[in-house]
C-alpha cells in the first residue's frame, strides 16, 4: 500500500524500525481502530509526523505522539514514516507531552449543528464517512437527530439486546398511516420518539433506534410510518 507524503514532511522520513512504543503510554487503542486508521492513511496520506523523543541513556526513539499512526503504518506494511525527533526534552517533558497530546484533544467540544452540516455535505454516497472517526450509526444519529457524540450511548440504554446475524430477522417494522400531517406530533409525543423527515423516499417518515444496524443507505430502520 502506498501512502501520500507531502513535500514538507519528506525530510522527516525515518524507518519505522527505528521507533519504539512507549510502554507506559496510558492511551489505549482498540485493534479495530488500528484497522480503520489504515484506511485513514490511505485516504489522506501523512498529515502530521509522529513525535518521538531520543532517550539519552540508550539512544532509542520513544514515541510520544502518534502511537495509532505508528501501529496503522506497521499494519499497512509501510517501512518508513515522517518523524519529528525531540532531542531537547528531558524525561519529564516527554512523559507530560505524551499525556497532553491526548488530553488536550479530548477537552474540545463539538458544535453539533456545524458538525451535522459538514457530515451532510460529505454524505453523497461516494465518500466513506467512517474515516472521520465516527461510525455509521453515530453519523446517522447526528445527521438526522442532532444527537451529540457524548449523548449517543444514552439512546441505547434499555434497548433489547439480540444477535443480528440476519438483519431482516432481527428487526421489526411497523407501518402507521396518519389521517393528516397534524397527527404526527401527537404520535411522537405518545411514543416519546422523534420521527425523521422524509429522506430520499418521498413521504415515508422513520423512527430509528441505535440498536439497529444500517446499510449504506441507512434504510434498515426499526420502525416506519407513512403519511
Amino acid at each position: 500500500m502506498s501512502v501520500a507524503i507531502p513535500v514538507a514532511l519528506r525530510p522527516l522520513l525515518r524507518p519505522l524500525a527505528d521507533l519504539t512504543e512507549y510502554p507506559q503510554n496510558a492511551q489505549q487503542h482498540d485493534p479495530a481502530d488500528v484497522e480503520k486508521f489504515v484506511q485513514v492513511l490511505q485516504q489522506f496520506g501523512w498529515t502530521q509526523p509522529i513525535v518521538a523523543w531520543r532517550k539519552n541513556n540508550d539512544g532509542k526513539l520513544y514515541i510520544s505522539a502518534g502511537h495509532l499512526r505508528y501501529r496503522a503504518a506497521v499494519k499497512a506494511g509501510l517501512t518508513e514514516a515522517p518523524v519529528l525527533v525531540r532531542e531537547d526534552w528531558d524525561e519529564r517533558q516527554f512523559r507530560a507531552y505524551t499525556i497532553a497530546d491526548n488530553a488536550w484533544t479530548k477537552r474540545a467540544a463539538w458544535d453539533v449543528p456545524l458538525l451535522r452540516d459538514e457530515l451532510v455535505a460529505l454524505d453523497d454516497g461516494q465518500f466513506d464517512l467512517s474515516v472521520t472517526g465516527f461510525d455509521r450509526q453515530q453519523i446517522f444519529a447526528m445527521v438526522h437527530w442532532g444527537i451529540e457524540q457524548d449523548d449517543y450511548e444514552k439512546y441505547q440504554q434499555g434497548l433489547p439486546e439480540y444477535e443480528q446475524k440476519n438483519i431482516l430477522n432481527s428487526t421489526y417494522r411497523c407501518l402507521v398511516r396518519f389521517r393528516s400531517p397534524e397527527d404526527i406530533p401527537t404520535f411522537e409525543k405518545l411514543l416519546g420518539i422523534k420521527l425523521l423527515k422524509p429522506w430520499r423516499y418521498g413521504r415515508v417518515y422513520t423512527a430509528w433506534f441505535p440498536q439497529v444496524d444500517l446499510d449504506s443507505d441507512g434504510r434498515d430502520l426499526a420502525f416506519e410510518s407513512e403519511s
